[in-house]
């Protein structure tokens, strides 16, 4: 009986490695002023510059890729901000550790820029967020501390399904930290429970739908910030008469009338103007609250970037 040979193993090598005769590599060291920019890659952002300026950290500054072209100038295939923050401080002996191409056409120079993006896999903030606690982040360990205070979940996406009391927006979650505090945070996970429960065991046992979706999430503890007058009584009242979907429809219509697609701080505001629509349906003219409110807040609901540049 013939033994079948167990299959390759198969290996994910971060660099593409070159085939074509002539390409050689090298281990390299070189100045920062003798590296330059390559005119395909991605403009120079003055704030990214900035910020690694500013949190500059040696051990974090990695490998370098570079391409010796024919005419024997340096060209980067990654690490463009890097360099340029070590020219920005007058640095321009700075010595950068490089894994030097020699021999490359245009062509597979732009290969190996493009699979340092667009071809590798890159990490969800519900992959990093166990990171995060152990790296001590803040933010990361106070929205742990309301969603176990809850006792619900904060779930990666690549390795937890769908469960009645798991959260999978955990970059809502974070925002909504960042820009609304711990305890408007708390208020609306606590309400959502509450309120939709049951309506989450249901969902779940049809489509998985969840009730602590990102426009939810981020957008009632903005509710809660913008608005402290508000009678959590009667906005309690509201969410049990129209549920997950009517908000849901008012969301929708908010984005339709906006004929944009929302981004960041904009996106939460008609999430809370949807809000707003379900608490100020019956009451009276002068208990109404102002929409204007919420129309002017989307650059303070706008959540600061946490991952730095590369």
């Amino acid at each position: 009986m013939a033994v079948q040979e167990p299959p390759a193993r198969v290996s994910v090598d971060p660099l593409p490695e070159p085939r074509r005769p002539g390409v050689r590599t090298k281990q390299r060291v070189l100045p920062a002023r003798s590296l330059r920019p390559t005119d395909y890659g991605r403009p120079i952002r003055p704030h990214w510059v900035t910020r690694l300026v500013r949190e500059w950290d040696k051990r974090k500054q990695g490998v370098l890729l570079v391409s010796q072209r024919a005419d024997d100038r340096f060209y980067t295939l990654t690490g463009n901000h890097r360099v340029a923050a070590k020219l920005a401080t007058g640095e321009t002996e700075y010595a950068f550790d490089c894994l030097v191409y020699t021999g490359l056409t245009l062509a597979e120079e732009a290969a190996i820029y493009l699979s340092q993006d667009s071809e590798t896999l890159r990490h969800t903030v519900a992959d990093d967020f166990p990171a995060m606690l152990l790296r001590g982040d803040e933010t990361a360990a106070g929205v742990d501390r309301v969603v176990r205070s809850l006792d619900l979940t904060v779930a990666r996406y690549s390795g937890d399904g769908w469960a009645p009391h798991r959260v999978r927006a955990v970059g809502a979650l974070l925002s909504a930290y960042d820009t609304c505090g711990e305890q408007h945070l708390y208020d609306a996970l606590a309400m959502i429970r509450t309120l939709w429960g049951d309506l989450q065991i249901k969902l779940g046992g049809r489509t998985k739908k969840t009730i602590y979706s990102e426009a939810v999430i981020a957008s009632l503890p903005a509710f809660f910030r913008l608005y402290p007058e508000a009678e959590r009584n009667w906005l309690a009242h509201a969410m049990a008469r129209e549920g997950l979907s009517g908000f849901e429809e008012r969301w929708i219509g908010h984005r339709t009338a906006s004929k944009s697609r929302p981004q960041g701080g904009v996106a939460i505001v008609y999430g809370v103007l949807s809000w707003l629509d379900m608490y100020n349906y019956g009451r009276r003219e002068q208990n109404l609250l102002d929409e204007t409110v919420a129309r002017r807040a989307s650059k303070m609901l706008k959540r600061r970037p946490r991952r730095g540049p590369r």
